[in-house]
């Protein structure tokens, strides 16, 4: 049997996916063939290197033009609809969310629907979540027994840059001693990661320029990241006075293997709501303050916080920013 797992969603999407994968190469189910499509394939396949045995990571194009028993789509439909119609399988799942009357119908209509809520406690981590619908899918098609689950500890336990042994050897030995040659990563310091989302949700550059002045103050090299999305606001920022502080580094077109080096040295990490935030969580980053709109920052710093037992994670509403008690977490 071929299943494919569609997860065209963000990067934090595709870290949280990481046990969920380990866990079904290490199903090893004879005449079971496991194919996995995400944007970030390449990276996902160079992390895992030489680790994976038994599951495959698909371009576009080779699901376009393959055949599959099975496929499970993950993540916004709006995302892959055209997908959902085009990908030739002779059985398709996609999840569905009480709220969403007009796109359930759709979806009804070309694949079986599993509700989100049936499976999952709403507010349950992002990364159980994944791992539990696939899980629970599996069942339904009897591949696997009950005895099979995880425990949540086992998930987490592997959600580690040090688990992946050959990708960990590249970061220590080769990415490390090259960034080091820009940065001074062998000094305290501090990543700020901007992101689009932010502006959409209240925020505002005098913001960012007032939390920078923060961190400032308390006189460690600052790196400040922005991500293809954000490169539109670069020239806002090197306009801040500032940011001519010689401890301040404004960074961008990081691969992310050079971006998890960076967070593997790191002392501070602090995101926005953010894929950077999996990424600074899977590096082990030490300390990592992301933050979440006011509005509805109870359901997203629960369901889609980073999450990792070495880090010590800190998430925030985006009212601390304008607050001096941020301060308190820095330090």
């Amino acid at each position: 049997m071929r299943i494919l797992i569609y997860k065209e969603d963000g990067l934090g999407d595709t870290f949280f996916s990481i046990p969920t994968l380990k866990f079904l190469n290490d199903l090893n189910i004879q005449n079971l063939n496991i194919f996995f499509y995400s944007k970030y394939s390449d990276f996902l396949e160079n992390l895992f290197e030489n680790e994976l045995k038994n599951l495959r990571f698909l371009t576009k194009n080779e699901i376009y033009n393959s055949f599959f028993n099975r496929v499970i789509f993950l993540g916004p439909i709006a995302k892959f609809f055209k997908d959902i119609i085009f990908i030739k399988s002779q059985k398709k799942y996609s999840i569905i969310y009480k709220n969403k009357i007009l796109a359930n119908l759709i979806l009804k209509v070309f694949t079986n629907t599993i509700s989100f809520e049936k499976v999952n406690p709403i507010l349950d981590n992002e990364i159980f979540n994944i791992f539990n619908l696939i899980y629970y899918i599996l069942k339904l098609e009897n591949l696997i027994k009950n005895e099979s689950i995880l425990k949540k500890e086992d998930i987490l336990s592997f959600y580690s840059l040090e688990n992946f042994i050959f990708f960990y050897s590249k970061i220590q030995k080769n990415i490390i001693k090259e960034l080091s040659k820009k940065y001074p990563i062998n000094e305290e310091y501090i990543i700020l990661h901007i992101t689009y989302k932010s502006f959409f949700n209240g925020l505002k550059i005098d913001d960012y320029f007032g939390l920078i002045k923060k961190l400032i103050s308390l006189n460690k090299y600052i790196f400040i990241i922005f991500g293809p999305l954000e490169l539109k606001y670069l020239e806002e920022f090197k306009k801040f006075d500032k940011i001519k502080d010689n401890k301040i580094f404004l960074i961008e077109k990081l691969s992310l293997t050079e971006y998890i080096g960076l967070c593997y040295k790191a002392n501070v990490f602090i995101g926005f709501d953010t894929g950077a935030c999996h990424l600074a969580a899977f590096s082990n980053t030490k300390k990592i303050i992301s933050f979440y709109p006011d509005k509805i920052f109870n359901y997203n710093s629960i369901r889609y916080a980073p999450l990792n037992k070495f880090s010590q994670i800190i998430n925030l509403p985006y009212s601390y920013i304008k607050q001096a008690t941020i301060n308190d977490h820095l330090i």
